[in-house]
């Protein structure tokens, strides 16, 4: 899902950050593993996009995350 979001909104540099195989399908809880798992990855200066799509499809949240150089 995550790919195919990337290839639609033209993201060429998009990196998909799974957690799923390390802390199992944790449903709504999963976004925090995912971003834990950002956090720790991303150098300053950097922008991340994220966007949660409930398994039914009518629940639908995204999130704008900037890390600033110190």
């Amino acid at each position: 899902m995550a790919g195919k979001i990337a290839r639609q909104l033209d993201f060429p540099s998009a990196k998909e950050v799974s957690c799923v195989v390390d802390v199992g399908n944790n449903g709504n809880a999963l976004v925090f593993f995912q971003l834990e798992e950002l956090l720790t990855t991303m150098t300053a200066p950097a922008r991340a996009l994220a966007v949660a799509i409930e398994s039914s499809k009518w629940i639908k949240a995204g999130l704008a995350l900037e890390r600033e150089a110190m």
